[in-house]
């Protein structure tokens, strides 16, 4: 039991670096140890018991996804060549896209990724919802994300219901999560008003190297979602003429 709620988020907010942290390590194409594990994180500063990191990894195996080869010791650990999302319910919206971004390109953000650097700027609309990762080029979500984060303007090539389309200058504020699908909430900087894009549908992204300031009265939990589904019937029958 935590006394000071304060502590208790602190905590939180440390283990779950450290599971990202362990995430990042994990490879693809081999498998790893605990003490290969182990000594990683030494190198990065931190001090972590093996019997810690192999109760993280047990957890990790049985809730995310991982793969565990017990046939010869030191046990292996490697992603699963299956997982396609995460289905962990002990993962908040924001901490399963996190990890899905982790699982899609190790190292995107760092060593030990702070998740607090996302608050006000991710929205899942459905809170029970499995929070699936975009399926878009992954370089292409990257530069994305970390617009969003570094508040950096934006050129944007997407599709739309009128075609293919341009914003000369977009300001990306956040994403949410919809109806099954994360829409990118941007502001047109020429016409001063605001403009959801479906990610999947963004082909291209150029960085302008110019930052803006986020209007301190936006709150993206207030936008009215009920805009978003214009953009839902447009998607669907793209996807049924397709």
């Amino acid at each position: 039991m935590v006394d000071n709620p304060a502590q208790g988020e602190v905590a939180q907010s440390r283990a779950l670096r450290l599971v990202l942290a362990l995430l990042v390590m994990i490879p693809h194409e081999r498998k790893v140890t605990v003490a290969e594990l182990e000594q990683s994180l030494k190198n990065m500063g931190n001090t972590v018991s093996v019997r810690s990191i192999q109760r993280i990894m047990k957890k990790l195996v049985d809730e995310c996804g991982l793969e565990c080869d017990m046939s010869a010791k030191p046990f292996g650990y490697s992603w699963s060549k299956h997982q396609q999302v995460w289905k962990s319910r002990l993962l908040s919206p924001m901490d399963q896209l996190l990890l899905g971004l982790v699982y899609m390109r190790p190292g995107m953000y760092g060593n030990l990724p702070d998740h607090s650097v996302w608050n006000g700027r991710l929205r899942v609309v459905e809170p029970e919802s499995v929070v699936a990762v975009p399926e878009m080029d992954k370089p292409l979500l990257a530069l994305l994300c970390e617009a969003i984060v570094d508040q950096q303007q934006l050129q944007l090539n997407f599709e739309c219901s009128k075609g293919v389309c341009e914003l000369p200058v977009a300001h990306p504020l956040g994403m949410i999560f919809f109806a099954g699908i994360w829409f990118l909430l941007v502001l047109d900087s020429v016409e001063r008003q605001l403009v959801p894009l479906a990610l999947h549908k963004i082909f291209k992204a150029q960085w302008l190297n110019q930052s803006f300031k986020c209007d301190p009265a936006f709150d993206l939990n207030q936008y009215d979602c009920s805009l978003l589904e214009s953009h839902l019937q447009w998607i669907q029958y793209s996807v049924q003429v397709e």
